[in-house]
């Protein structure tokens, strides 16, 4: 047996403790012991409504200022969005304050861990997550809508057996990433479904994408605000993003008209002639209803080419157009990595950073994988279509959600617009809207005049004619009630009925105001007032 030395103590240890020593052990226990403690009585407290440190001292709210603050989080305050946890402790806070101004024993507001406890012990409210919600998109978005589409389309590309090539989608996309509020809301536990609120920018940034089918791309374009345009864009070169500026960097229809006749037709009908060696092969272009589209002059263009353009039905996009099935998605997840857009004052040191970052974004986002899964996973030109089969029917979206939506007596949605019998109804449609639109000034352009018969059986009639002053002093006929003066006049005319108000009364009331109207202008009011 080993001799052990004089003074020293052999330290004792277990088998079990890893040749730790057994009053080390002992310690770490206790201080685990008192962590427990300090957890349970944590827990206790928020339960009870106290904060951590207060387990000897009252709740932080009474119950009639706990019934408030639920009264608030139910009802919910004008002007201000639904809190979250971690604003309930503030709002908490100064309601407390307000009650009781001359306690403060608790200078902090509660935890979020004290909201989130407070909020589970009263049914009444609960948490939900904002989201957005678009009433035309869930009545669309079913299968008496998209099905039939996609049948349309399929149908159409076997019939004219459409190059793989020739088949393009084409869309717009943001360069600005949309910031919106991901964390839950403290709402009444009847609501159901809470909107998501998104701060757009003032200015936009818009990339134009056009894939085909067979994973190819032509070259996309950019739209900038007036402002970018300065040297760094002009020395800028990429043969496969062509930069274009409009007032606030969005797709206006003049610039949608100078893209598509000056870049994307002449390519392809150079793509055509190449793959097919045969001028009268026909293109297919799929892309959304945007404001944009609504062109009768370019689709007529386009169909002397031999270019077929359909629009896919409204608010499905999210469903049927392959670019949102893939190749945005991974822009805008790579987008977020990417430098930011520069604003007015760091134009000089961000643009640069940032055309090289938005580059980078649209290579990733248009490799031929990515693009032919965008297509695979539309539906649109090969496949099975089980994978919409979660598609509801229109008659179950309105009988589990309880919303209508009128159709438009005239719509792009699904149409082919370079059709000539679609096209002719359009113009059809295009004029009926400007006659309306017509008769509509012709009634805004009179003067606005006002009659009141004092009584049935008095002859005198208060005639109010809307003037103004201009800067010569001379009194004017005035079309606003904003910019006007209001003469009431008590004139004496043998009359019952406003349809008895001649032109030639017009004319005294004109003299007594001193108003030089002509002949065409008397009548004008005369009918006016008759109407009246």
């Amino acid at each position: 047996m080993p001799k052990v030395g004089i003074g020293k103590k052999r330290k004792l240890t277990e088998p079990w403790s890893r040749g730790i020593v057994r009053k080390n052990l002992e310690r770490r226990k206790k201080i685990q012991q008192r962590l427990r403690q300090q957890i349970d009585l944590k827990k206790k407290a928020e339960l009870e409504g106290r904060q951590p440190h207060q387990n000897c001292r009252p709740k932080i709210l009474t119950e009639v200022e706990e019934e408030e603050l639920v009264s608030i989080l139910v009802n919910g305050r004008d002007g201000f969005p639904a809190p979250t946890d971690k604003d309930v402790g503030p709002l908490a806070h100064s309601i407390r304050q307000k009650h009781r101004p001359l306690t403060p024993d608790v200078r902090e507001p509660p935890s979020p861990e004290w909201a989130r406890l407070f909020r589970l012990r009263h049914s009444e409210l609960r948490l939900i997550k904002p989201t957005f919600f678009d009433k035309y998109r869930l009545f669309q978005t079913t299968s008496d809508t998209i099905l039939p589409f996609l049948g349309n389309v399929r149908e159409k590309i076997k019939n004219e057996a459409y190059h793989p090539a020739l088949i393009l989608n084409l869309d717009e996309t943001s360069c600005r990433i949309k910031g919106t509020s991901k964390s839950g809301r403290v709402v009444s536990s009847k609501t159901k479904f809470l909107p998501a609120l998104q701060k757009m920018p003032l200015h936009h940034l818009t990339c134009l994408f056009i894939v085909q089918s067979n994973g190819w791309h032509i070259p996309s374009h950019m739209i900038l605000p007036s402002y970018y345009k300065t040297e760094t864009i002009e020395k800028y070169y990429n043969p496969n993003m062509h930069i274009h500026f409009s007032n606030k960097g969005w797709m206006t229809k003049e610039l949608f008209h100078s893209i598509m006749m000056d870049s994307v037709l002449p390519c392809l009908t150079d793509l055509r002639a190449k793959l097919t060696q045969n001028d009268q092969a026909r293109i297919l272009i799929l892309l959304d209803g945007h404001g944009s589209r609504l062109n009768l002059d370019l689709w007529g263009e386009f169909y002397k080419n031999r270019v077929d353009v359909v629009c896919i039905p409204a608010h499905t996009s999210h469903v049927v157009q392959p670019l949102d099935r893939a190749p945005n998605a991974v822009f805008k997840r790579r987008l977020r990595g990417a430098p930011p857009a520069p604003g007015l004052r760091t134009l000089a040191t961000d643009l640069q950073p940032f055309l090289d970052g938005i580059t980078d974004c649209v290579e990733e986002a248009l490799l031929p994988s990515v693009i032919r899964a965008g297509f695979r996973n539309a539906g649109v030109t090969s496949g099975d279509l089980d994978h919409l089969n979660w598609l509801p029917t229109q008659a179950e979206v309105v009988e589990k959600n309880g919303i209508t939506y009128n159709q438009p007596s005239f719509s792009l949605s699904g149409k082919t617009l370079t059709c000539p019998f679609f096209r002719d109804e359009w113009t059809t449609m295009n004029q009926k809207r400007q006659r309306t639109k017509k008769k509509d000034e012709k009634k805004t352009d009179k003067p606005r005049v006002e009659i009141d018969f004092d009584d049935d059986e008095v002859s005198d009639v208060v005639v109010t004619i809307y003037t103004r002053r201009s800067t010569d002093g001379v009194i004017e006929l005035s079309d606003s009630d904003e910019e006007s003066d209001h003469y009431h006049l008590r004139a004496s005319h043998q009359m019952r009925q406003p349809s008895q108000i001649t032109k030639d009364f017009v004319g005294d009331v004109a003299d007594i105001l001193g108003l030089d109207l002509s002949d065409d202008e008397s009548e004008s009011i005369s009918e006016f007032m008759e109407v009246e």
